[in-house]
């Protein structure tokens, strides 16, 4: 084959990189389309993430007030515990003054 001029050597250098960014765009945008296809459906995408976060949720507020009505019953308990701890002080000093 014989020397090719300078302004074919340009064009095949512009066309050899033209190629190659086609083939990188492409792998890029394929790469794209299925990384969101795979994450907008299936058992890990994002309407089962949706689900999971509401369902988690509702067990968050349930054991919300779970943990608040074990508090309250067991302040109640403590008071009375307290008024069941002075009338036995109160019978224990009146028992020792007999």
């Amino acid at each position: 084959m014989p020397d090719k001029s300078a302004a074919d050597q340009v064009k095949d250098a512009a066309w050899v990189y033209t190629q190659r960014v086609i083939v990188v765009l492409l792998f890029f945008g394929a790469g794209i389309f299925l990384g969101y296809q795979r994450w907008g459906s299936g058992d890990e995408g994002q309407p089962a993430l949706l689900a999971l976060k509401e369902a988690n949720v509702k067990e968050i507020n349930r054991l919300k007030n779970e943990r608040e009505d074990c508090q309250k019953v067991l302040q109640v308990t403590q008071t009375r515990k307290e008024a069941v701890d002075k009338e036995l002080a109160q019978l224990k000093a009146k028992a020792a003054g007999q």
